[in-house]
């Protein structure tokens, strides 16, 4: 599975920020694959309540057309029997299907410490068209706005079931500035049941 974004984001006040992100996705399985376009759209609001540091914020996920498979691992050798002819192939049509679109909110904490060292805790729920509703807590840790450490757990009502596979996850971040483009290098491990864990790779580039 490959993602590519362009996002946009502005400040409409001193407190409120919007941000939109365009995303390709494609997604392959053998030789089929299915690309698309999906969109995320959200708000935050910084010192919320007068308190300084406190940040809420609402995001909506992957709002898009449907996807489909297609490719040459949809096709199936058929014998024509009967007849003086060599075999055919035919291809299997697939049904398209929806995003799995998210919703989700939370809140943020960033106490002031220090110029150089950083702290940000963090909460959030998400509700899945697809699955069950997820609880997510985390803390990131970080030194001259440079490098980042950071760490959390996600859990679900249905976590007592098989049905839920996700658990701890852990992370590390660099942001620099190279001739006024802002570059940033993250990478996450997320620890999951029953198949190898997920290593998660981006890098994204501000101007």
């Amino acid at each position: 599975m490959m993602v590519a974004g362009f996002a946009y984001s502005n400040h409409l006040t001193d407190r409120i920020s919007v941000g939109v992100t365009a995303n390709y996705l494609t997604e392959t399985l053998g030789d089929a694959s299915a690309s698309g376009v999906a969109f995320n759209v959200g708000v935050i609001y910084d010192n919320l309540a007068s308190i300084n540091g406190l940040s809420f914020g609402i995001v909506v996920k992957n709002l898009g057309p449907q996807m489909k498979y297609a490719g040459s691992g949809l096709l199936v050798q058929a014998d024509v029997s009967g007849y003086n002819r060599p075999p055919q192939y035919y291809e299997v049509k697939t049904a398209a299907f929806e995003l799995p679109s998210q919703f989700e909110f939370g809140l943020g904490f960033k106490p002031t410490i220090n110029e150089q060292n950083s702290l940000l805790v963090s909460g959030a729920f998400q509700n899945n068209n697809f699955s069950g509703d997820e609880y997510k807590v985390g803390l990131e840790y970080g030194y001259n706005d440079v490098i980042f450490l950071r760490g959390g757990y996600t859990t679900s009502p249905k976590s007592q079931s098989e049905e839920y596979i996700f658990g701890l996850t852990a992370g590390v971040g660099i942001n620099y500035d190279i001739s006024g483009v802002n570059l940033k290098i993250d990478y996450a491990f997320r620890d999951v049941e029953f198949f190898d864990a997920n290593h998660i790779f981006a890098v994204t580039f501000g101007f």
